[in-house]
């Protein structure tokens, strides 16, 4: 999606707290991590991430409060389209994963020639 798209609308990840964090609800991943106590672990979390998938899109952290991730009820994971300084469009998943088309549908209500 964001090699098709980046040309036409600006990508942005917020890197939240962990959603199986092994001190609060692991689960078997191949890269497991304790929950970030301060920015410092979160920073270094989303390293990780960025290595391990040779991540390319624009990428930050929340603060460790999560206030982001509170007031846009980001957890354990979401893709929301915000445009004139509002949030558009929140996907949600199902069985833990998406199905884009009610993105990109949204997105060509908006205007962006897929």
């Amino acid at each position: 999606m964001y090699r098709h798209l980046s040309s036409k609308v600006d990508f942005h990840l917020v890197y939240i707290a962990e959603a199986h964090a092994t001190d609060e609800w692991p689960i078997s991943y191949p890269t497991v991590t304790a929950q970030h106590a301060t920015a410092t672990d979160r920073q270094a979390a989303l390293d990780r991430f960025v290595m391990t998938h040779s991540w390319t899109v624009p990428s930050s952290i929340d603060d460790v409060d999560d206030t982001a991730s509170t007031v846009l009820g980001a957890w354990p994971f979401r893709l929301y389209i915000g445009h004139k300084g509002n949030v558009v469009y929140q996907g949600m998943p199902e069985d833990c994963t998406y199905s884009t088309t009610t993105l990109y549908e949204r997105l060509t209500d908006l205007g962006v020639s897929l």
